[in-house]
């Protein structure tokens, strides 16, 4: 075969493929939607929410969607509904060619749960709200104490994070406390000593000078 002869048939085959993708766009997007598939990244962390209550989340906010052709879905609605829902801190929506509708959600790694006031409840690296779920816990440090201001939450959830992020600091200590003073202090998982760290200055010269 020579080289026009390949190219032309190179060509044909281009077009043929895209004729067949197009083909099986136009037939999906006429069809009903099959179902609903959720998946979620949890970092290694315990689930929050489950796959199953993402996806009955959905049907619950937009009860249409599982009766709905397929050209009459707008993704960017169910993405609007899945912000709202506090563990996630993003969604991505699609429809597969098979026609489901596919959530891939990643969870907010909480990195403290704080206890304050008769309240409980975790944070993020951001200092974003995360409620206790009935579906899973996070095995993070507790943070508590004299908590009255935001800054308070800030402090805490700086050191939390520098904790979070190394496994050997999190293996050591479950306590954050903030005392009268608006000192932060460290209660290790053994023995009875607390550990003053005081601001969140040189926390890694602190801990290389604590290890």
């Amino acid at each position: 075969m020579n080289t026009t002869a390949k190219k032309i048939t190179i060509s044909a085959l281009a077009i043929a493929m895209a004729t067949l993708i197009i083909f099986g766009n136009v037939k999906r997007n006429n069809s009903t939607l099959k179902d609903i598939k959720a998946t979620i990244e949890c970092y290694g962390e315990a689930e929050l929410i489950t796959e199953q209550t993402i996806e009955k989340h959905i049907i619950t906010e937009l009860p249409w969607t599982t009766n709905t052709i397929i050209k009459e879905i707008d993704t960017d609605t169910i993405r609007d509904i899945l912000k709202k829902i506090p563990f996630l801190m993003e969604s991505e929506v699609t429809i597969s060619m098979g026609g489901s509708l596919v959530v891939r959600s990643k969870q907010r790694n909480p990195v403290v749960r704080i206890v304050n006031r008769g309240t409980s409840y975790y944070l993020d690296s951001t200092l974003t709200k995360i409620p206790l779920s009935k579906e899973g816990q996070s095995d993070v440090i507790v943070g508590n104490g004299d908590i009255k201001t935001v800054n308070d939450l800030k402090r805490i959830v700086t050191l939390a994070t520098f904790i979070y992020r190394t496994e050997d600091y999190r293996t050591l200590f479950d306590q954050i406390y903030l005392d009268t003073n608006k000192d932060l202090l460290l209660v290790p998982k053994i023995g009875k000593q607390v550990i003053l760290i005081g601001d969140t200055a040189d926390l890694d010269k602190k801990f290389k000078n604590l290890m």
